[in-house]
């Protein structure tokens, strides 16, 4: 698929996410998808990546880019990754200091920005600020959180 899309011309394709099999065993392959497909060079391959382990992977194959994940609610942060709003940054710093000193870029996504309850959002301006001094070059709120809003609220 990663091939298809990308003979399609796409410039940019998160082809992975080198999470903890055990926590998400539906990304348990994607270090065998960085292997399989073929590189083009006017496109750029990216996956999510959390942690120093997933780092590990991703530098293992050869990714170029990686992308970090917050969330803009502690509530929500807390239940899906076991950890504070303030906590999941300062584990993302340290993956981004990493990618700085081997020159792997980064970008950053805000999740959860719509529909968390007010008292446990972080504000938006917040994270992006939080992001981008920690190094990451592209910082954007996550698309399918809003699309699901969106469609959730015109139903009603």
């Amino acid at each position: 698929m990663v091939e298809q899309l990308t003979a399609e011309g796409l410039s940019l394709i998160e082809a992975g996410s080198f999470v903890s099999p055990k926590w998400v065993p539906q990304m348990a392959g994607s270090d065998e998808v960085f292997r399989r497909f073929t590189v083009s060079p006017v496109t750029t391959y990216t996956a999510f990546t959390p942690n120093i382990q997933g780092l590990q992977r991703a530098i293992a194959c050869d990714v170029r880019e990686i992308a970090v994940f917050a969330v803009a609610s502690d509530s929500f942060s807390r239940k899906n990754i076991n950890r504070s709003i303030a906590k999941s940054l300062q584990r993302f710093a340290s993956v981004v200091a990493q990618t700085q000193a081997i020159g792997i870029a980064v970008r950053g996504y805000i999740s959860r920005v719509l529909g968390a309850p007010r008292r446990t959002r972080l504000p938006l301006v917040e994270c992006f600020d939080e992001l981008l001094a920690m190094g990451c070059r592209h910082c954007r709120v996550d698309r399918s959180i809003i699309n699901a809003f969106i469609a959730r609220k015109s139903r009603r």
